[in-house]
């Protein structure tokens, strides 16, 4: 097997959460349990409505509230009560981790379905930029709303894989989503690892990881 010469995340469901403050208050509301620990958990029920309903942005969250027990008819109400706030670091596992795969000398890079404003939310909140600065370097952060293409389609993949110069099968793709990541980089040629850390997904057709620190220790292996 070809070295990890370069590592991508995707950044909801590796680093980012929606609205974290907002969702906890609105669960603890609704009488749910309103912990980061909670949010975490329900972020992964709602990718998996997600990928079953072909990727669709209403079912992850229908399939969040009922998760955490809540009517999925408060689906709206939760949407509105989030969109303002967006997706914000927050895994903190993973926050925790990101340091040490850097720290391996893998190459990283951001491969995002978002709003455009992945890099700079990273980067404000000191995790990570593009070139030096407070948090981990990163090659490039390659976000659909600012290249216009989104995943599964494996040219936002190739485009990361220009910025990294790496070729394909030199790359891991960390992601949570069956439809869009390991879909999408099996697409472009990139060996997906599905973060899946509750092993809610059916499919075992494909690897799956529960934590970026596996990820450390397998480009630490591949370099032994």
């Amino acid at each position: 097997m070809t070295s990890i010469e370069a590592v991508f995340l995707d950044a909801g469901g590796v680093l980012n959460l929606p609205a974290v403050n907002e969702t906890a208050g609105f669960l603890a509301a609704h009488g749910a349990q309103g912990t980061l620990e909670e949010v975490e958990r329900l972020h992964y029920h709602g990718m998996r409505a997600h990928d079953e309903a072909a990727g669709s942005g209403r079912a992850y969250l229908k399939g969040f509230l009922e998760a955490a027990g809540l009517s999925a008819d408060l689906a709206g109400d939760f949407d509105a009560a989030i969109r303002s706030t967006g997706w914000q670091p927050a895994i903190r596992s993973a926050l925790k981790a990101l340091p040490a795969l850097a720290a391996t000398g893998v190459r990283l890079a951001i491969v995002s379905n978002s709003d455009g404003t992945v890099g700079e939310r990273l980067a404000h909140a000191g995790v990570a930029q593009v070139g030096a600065g407070p948090g981990v370097t990163l090659l490039a952060v390659i976000d659909s709303g600012e290249v216009g293409v989104e995943k599964p389609d494996p040219r936002i993949f190739e485009l990361a894989l220009t910025a990294c110069g790496v070729r394909p099968e030199a790359v891991v793709h960390v992601g949570d989503s069956r439809l869009t990541d390991v879909e999408g980089a099996q697409a472009a040629g990139i060996r997906p690892l599905h973060m899946d850390p509750f092993d809610l997904c059916p499919d075992r057709s494909h690897e799956h990881i529960r934590s970026l620190f596996e990820v450390v220790e397998m480009v630490r292996r591949d370099g032994a």
